[in-house]
C-alpha cells in the first residue's frame, strides 16, 4: 500500500512541476486607460443580462405555500373561484 501511494505522490509531483510557468515574471502590467476600458466591457455585459422569467410548475412546488396557490390560480386549477 505504501508503494502504491508513494507512486501516486511522486506522480502527482512530477505533473505538478510541468504545470508551473518556466518564467515567474509577475511584473506585466496595464496601462490605467486599458484597466479602465476592461472594466467598461465587463459592465456592458453584466447590463445586458437579462433574467429569464421564472416557471413554475404547481406540481414540484410545495404544496399549500403562497407560491404553490398562485401557480394554481394561474393555471386555473386553485379552486378558490
Amino acid at each position: 500500500m505504501k508503494t502504491i501511494m508513494s507512486a501516486i505522490l511522486g506522480l502527482a509531483l512530477v505533473a505538478g512541476a510541468g504545470a508551473l510557468p518556466a518564467s515567474a515574471d509577475t511584473g506585466v502590467t496595464i496601462s490605467a486607460s486599458e484597466y479602465n476600458r476592461l472594466l467598461r466591457q465587463d459592465r456592458k455585459k453584466q447590463r445586458r443580462y437579462v433574467e429569464r422569467q421564472i416557471e413554475y410548475d404547481a406540481d414540484t412546488l410545495p404544496t399549500g405555500t403562497g407560491i404553490w396557490w398562485q401557480q394554481m390560480d394561474r393555471e386555473q386549477r386553485g379552486g378558490r373561484r
